[in-house]
């Protein structure tokens, strides 16, 4: 199916995408765990899960990497010091400075990664590449979460001896790249994705389910890093097996945007629906599973909203990437304040709503006022 797609390029940046994901996941994945074991409280993780898109923000607009590859390896090296930081926890400043740095990390990886990628990706096939982008991170979480939770009951020392070893794989895998140089102006990006800022806004928003809302509020339920780890897994096994399938289906019937109805309508019933998850664990798996099934197809249709707009991929991702952020530090900022005066069910009636809002705005734009058409 990926025939095509094998040059050289594309596989070298695949086989980065791995040790990077693998290094973030091993190092990462059951961060929430300990530290919430350590004492960190919930509210202070859902302010964390919030001010690590400030840098994300802040890099995107203010700091120009023109080369690719010096920014893979600035990314890994912020990485590496967001694990660093939490490895003796004492401060709650600890915690936040951890995840500042693993938003640095995140921004200047995915953005010249996601350029690469759609880069080297034959016309027609941006569906099949895209859900092949999004199962590497999901498939690596299968594994990752529950190595890392036996290795920190064990002792903890051995997951960050084993995140280092990833760190230098990763590093090392920078030198096979081929490098590429981005180079924008705020105003050019921004304007090279009109079509779909406010789309790309609205899923940023809704994300703080992803981003906070599930990986935090199982805490309340599975606090042992072992089992943490394990139904991290399970959610992962979920998610790659479902977007594999949407990728080729989404391939073959073409038109993609329609489908973002439906699936913005499943999601709102869902992210509603996990006011009952919190009553049980029982409900609380079976909810979450099934935003995880949905959400790969979710974001592979959303980026190939942006990709078939046939725009300059190094102008258009950055400014993607700008407004995502935005929007993600909007969701997760609202999302904490909530949390921090008790009121979690009042945040997901929120996301909810927000959600729903996607729909509407592509039927508003495409049939009333038909300006952009994405239906």
């Amino acid at each position: 199916e990926l025939t095509s797609m094998k040059n050289n390029n594309f596989i070298s940046l695949i086989i980065l995408y791995v040790g990077y994901a693998w290094f973030m996941k091993i190092g990462g994945a059951i961060v929430p765990a300990y530290l919430h074991q350590a004492g960190t409280s919930i509210n202070n993780l859902f302010i964390a899960n919030a001010i690590q898109f400030l840098p994300m923000v802040g890099i995107l607009v203010f700091v120009r990497m023109r080369s690719a590859k010096a920014a893979w390896r600035a990314s890994l090296i912020f990485g590496l010091l967001s694990f660093v930081t939490i490895i003796n926890i004492q401060s709650p400043y600890q915690v936040y400075l951890t995840y500042l740095l693993g938003g640095a990390s995140l921004a200047l990886f995915f953005v010249y990664y996601n350029i690469g990628h759609f880069l080297y990706t034959p016309k027609g096939k941006t569906g099949t590449s895209g859900a092949l982008m999004y199962a590497i991170s999901p498939s690596i979480s299968i594994v990752a979460p529950l190595l890392a939770g036996t290795l920190a009951v064990n002792n903890i020392n051995y997951l960050w001896l084993l995140a280092l070893i990833s760190f230098g794989v990763a590093f090392a895998l920078t030198y096979r790249q081929s490098d590429f140089v981005v180079d924008y102006t705020l105003s050019k990006t921004l304007d090279a994705i009109k079509s779909t800022r406010v789309p790309i806004f609205i899923e940023g928003v809704w994300e703080s389910v992803l981003f906070a809302i599930i990986p935090v509020l199982t805490l309340n339920f599975i606090s042992d890093i072992g089992n943490y780890g394990r139904y991290l897994a399970y959610l992962s096994l979920i998610g790659t097996i479902a977007g594999l399938i949407l990728g080729r289906y989404t391939d073959k019937y073409g038109k993609r945007s329609y489908l973002l109805v439906p699936i913005s309508i499943i999601l709102s019933i869902l992210t509603l629906a996990l006011i009952i998850g919190q009553q049980s664990l029982i409900a609380w798996i079976i909810i979450t599973s099934l935003i995880q099934m949905v959400i790969p197809i979710f974001w592979n249709i959303m980026t190939a909203l942006v990709v078939d707009q046939g725009a300059d991929l190094k102008i258009v991702f950055p400014g993607r990437e700008i407004i995502l952020a935005t929007g993600r530090l909007v969701g997760l900022s609202c999302t904490a304040y909530l949390v921090s005066i008790g009121q979690v069910n009042i945040a997901l009636i929120l996301l909810s709503l927000v959600i729903l809002t996607l729909p509407a705005y592509l039927h508003y734009q495409s049939k009333v006022l038909n300006q952009f058409h994405y239906l």
